[in-house]
């Protein structure tokens, strides 16, 4: 997986970020239960007592192979082999890139930067502001600076009152600059010439 641009980087990000949430892992234990400490045989309840006077019977837990009074233990048998299903449709292997994809996207944008492209430090909390308003404003659905200072604003108050054009068009650049950087160390990231610079 190649990127050509680093805003395309974002809209990836953009895309697996909510679709993990609902993959299952696959189940590796065949059986899981309880045994016997003696034997390894299963549980199983029986009639004490005198059975044919009311209340005067009751029921108690044993193993069914030793006949001892029931002490057991956690129990877990692992399949020799998972087997694929009859009926794949090839979601397995979609799921499988979409995890590869996740793990190499996510450190690139997720993890914080103590400076930018230029080596100039952010000041504490910045960083977080800057990915964010980058993510929004690669998204199609907003078309300039001001629209995501504004959307930012209303739905992103927890990083400060700093919503605006200017703040939002500087955190994009920075960003942008930081996310090139690491793209390209990591080698997933190609850009022309023209667009090497912002």
């Amino acid at each position: 997986m190649v990127f050509q641009s680093v805003d395309q980087i974002g809209r990836r990000y953009g895309e697996l970020g909510g679709t993990l949430v609902s993959v299952r892992g696959i189940d590796l234990v065949a059986a899981r239960g309880e045994v016997c400490v003696f034997c390894g045989g299963p549980q199983t309840r029986i009639k004490r007592g005198k059975v044919n006077s009311p209340g005067r019977w009751y029921w108690e837990t044993i193993c069914a192979v030793c006949r001892e009074p029931w002490e057991g233990e956690y129990y877990e048998v692992l399949r020799r082999w998972v087997q694929e299903g009859s009926t794949t449709n090839g979601v397995e292997s979609e799921i499988v890139n979409r995890i590869d994809e996740w793990r190499t996207v996510r450190p690139l944008v997720e993890v914080p930067a103590r400076r930018d492209a230029r080596g100039l430090t952010f000041p504490r909390g910045r960083w977080r502001f800057c990915v964010t308003a980058w993510l929004l404003y690669v998204q199609p659905r907003f078309s300039s600076y001001e629209e995501v200072a504004d959307y930012g604003g209303e739905h992103h108050a927890d990083l400060g009152d700093i919503w605006t054009e200017k703040r939002v068009r500087s955190g994009v650049s920075k960003a942008r600059g930081v996310i090139q950087k690491r793209g390209q160390v990591a080698g997933v990231l190609r850009l022309e010439a023209e667009d090497a610079r912002f």
